[in-house]
């Protein structure tokens, strides 16, 4: 009957230092998972401020390669 307390206790002290394990483990991964997290959000605003600048650059062009077309003409 002892050895079956003794074992017990092991037992429960096993559960409860993987618990412990298992905790840490969580909270690590989930603070690494928070910060891949705001550079995804950080990498797509700045994708987002590259694509307004290219199609602020794309209508730009349009209008000088209009201009120039026009100037052609007239000459």
């Amino acid at each position: 009957m002892q050895n079956l307390e003794i074992e017990l206790q092991a037992q429960l002290s096993t559960k409860s230092s993987l618990e412990n394990s298992l905790a840490e483990t969580e909270s690590r991964y989930g603070f690494l998972l928070q910060q891949v997290q705001e550079q995804i959000l950080s990498v797509e605003e700045e994708l987002a401020s590259i694509r307004s600048e290219m199609e602020s650059q794309n209508q730009e062009y349009k209008m000088l390669l209009g201009i120039k077309t026009r100037l052609e003409q007239e000459i």
